[in-house]
């Protein structure tokens, strides 16, 4: 069965995919102190860093969804901001909205394999 990890709507935007309600749950972290916001540069270009000041609760993940977050942050944690932003640029979901629109979560089921979670050479003729 396939589900949705996070449950939330994206549009597209300039750079890539966004949450829609990101701005509400920085601020609300934010505001029950669970969050802190770090404003630096990389370069000549400006960043703005979050940093939790509690430990994440896990318990709501099943042990599959841990597997496959800490698979995906090892896929792409070395990789720039620009190189996320390009991948998501050549993904079906982001190809097929116009500039502000809510992506279509059906979307992820037809992929081109460089943008796929799946590894299709493991389903059997």
């Amino acid at each position: 069965k396939e589900t949705q990890l996070m449950g939330m709507k994206y549009i597209k935007q300039q750079y890539g995919p966004y949450p829609l309600l990101f701005d509400k749950i920085i601020n609300d972290m934010k505001a029950n102190k669970e969050l802190d916001e770090f404003e630096s540069f990389y370069g000549v270009y400006p960043q703005v860093k979050y940093f939790p000041c509690r430990e994440a609760d896990l318990k709501c993940l099943s042990g599959e969804e841990l597997e496959y977050i800490n698979k995906t942050i090892k896929k792409y944690s070395d990789q720039t901001a620009k190189e996320l932003e390009e991948l998501s640029h050549r993904d079906i979901p982001w190809i097929s909205a116009k500039y502000k629109d809510v992506l279509q979560y059906e979307g992820v089921f037809y992929r081109t394999p460089e943008t796929s979670v799946r590894d299709y050479s493991e389903i059997p003729d």
